[in-house]
């Protein structure tokens, strides 16, 4: 079986319309290393190359090898079903004719998509790591622009690289245009060029704006050019969270010092936190969205001795779905009437009273409230102080 979630859902969208220009059908190869696709144009000019990391997924199962042939135009159409911000899970069974596409939204609403598989009888080309003798790193944007700028004027594009530059110029029935870049360090408009040996090559400019598709996955494109090898034109994936562990790590924190840590950090941070092996600290990274502003901080660890606890995948009777908000209004305000509070799951709804008053509160606003599984009725007594801890929670259960 696969199940692969991915919490970034748009960016799976972005890869989906970087291809599908340019291939009609392919194989999605699920593997230990990740989800990839390998495919050529119909003319067989040029290949498709695509690679998601496994540990850019919250949630990656893949026990075997599979491949699912894909008509990417189908898979557009479907994933435009899903908004920017949904989580995607793309599942299939073993031996399975067809895929599953879910799509979660941040207000709980879920889509099931299916759509049918392929067979596609293709072999997967072998890419070497070729020495380039030119390399050109510029913003993706910038490369984008020039593209759709030549394309007015010509049908191709020769592309000239010096260690004076790089020359971009085409020539048509209205005229002819030439676009020179040269090495420039500014961190937004960085354009590096690295050259062994000068390089001059003409490419179609219908591929290269078909390749300029990719320019929302990456704020940077790398063109790679040698006299006798195919130009390489690539995207690295920007905003794909990587989890990287390579073995178990337990780390002994206070959490009073934790929070008051993570307090320095902005809601916009990206958090990094690091421990080397055997360490009694850890750091932690904060960089703000524009990469200006970098802070670390380390840590002392402590020895913790307790046993983890297996939690079971327990059936429960009824099962209640809230906003946490409105969960922690209830806590908070029951708590400074008694010391326990009386949660039942009924028909009607979720009821939250005090057994020592005649003050209840009884939810039935179906946009607020789902009542998500209930086999049948249920009414159990809780400890307000332990309810009041976890009331940031978006989930409770009712046993």
């Amino acid at each position: 079986m696969v199940e692969l979630r991915l919490v970034q859902g748009s960016l799976l969208k972005k890869v989906l319309e970087a291809m599908k220009d340019l291939v009609n059908d392919a194989n999605f190869e699920c593997s230990a290393i990740g989800l990839s696709v390998q495919a050529m144009d119909s003319s067989h000019v040029s290949l498709v190359s695509m690679l998601l990391r496994s540990k850019g997924f919250e949630r990656y199962q893949c026990h075997r090898n599979v491949s699912m042939g894909i008509n990417l135009g189908n898979m557009s159409k479907m994933l435009k079903c899903a908004d920017n911000d949904d989580i995607i899970t793309i599942k299939a069974e073993d031996h399975s004719d067809s895929v599953t596409f879910m799509f979660e939204s941040p207000t709980q609403k879920i889509s099931d998509f299916e759509m049918k598989l392929m067979d596609i009888n293709c072999e997967r080309v072998g890419i070497p790591d070729y020495e380039y003798n030119a390399i050109i790193r510029m913003p993706s944007a910038e490369f984008a622009k020039i593209c759709k700028d030549l394309a007015g004027i010509g049908d191709s594009v020769v592309i000239s690289v010096t260690k004076q530059g790089a020359k971009f110029y085409t020539n048509g029935d209205i005229g002819a245009a030439a676009i020179v870049i040269r090495q420039n360090t500014t961190p937004e408009e960085a354009t590096i060029i690295k050259v062994k040996e000068a390089v001059s090559l003409t490419f179609a400019l219908r591929f290269m704006n078909s390749f300029t598709k990719a320019t929302p996955l990456s704020d940077t494109v790398t063109i790679s050019l040698s006299s006798d090898l195919p130009v390489e034109v690539e995207y690295k994936i920007e905003g794909f969270k990587l989890h990287q562990y390579e073995h178990n790590v337990s780390m002994g924190m206070n959490l009073d010092n934790l929070s008051k840590l993570l307090k320095i950090s902005s809601n916009d941070d990206i958090i990094t936190i690091k421990a080397e092996d055997y360490s009694d600290t850890v750091t932690f990274i904060f960089e703000s969205p524009s990469g200006g502003k970098i802070f670390d901080s380390k840590m002392s660890l402590m020895d913790i001795s307790c046993e983890q606890v297996e939690i079971p995948d327990s059936e429960y009777n009824a099962i209640i779905r809230m906003p946490p908000a409105q969960f922690a209004k209830n806590c908070k305000d029951f708590a400074a009437i008694g010391g326990s509070i009386v949660i039942a799951a009924t028909e009607e709804g979720a009821k939250f009273s005090i057994e020592t008053t005649s003050i209840d509160l009884l939810l039935v606003d179906k946009k607020k409230l789902f009542i998500i599984k209930m086999e049948e009725p249920v009414s159990l007594k809780s400890d307000l102080s332990f309810m009041n801890s976890a009331r940031r929670s978006i989930f409770f259960l009712l046993l």
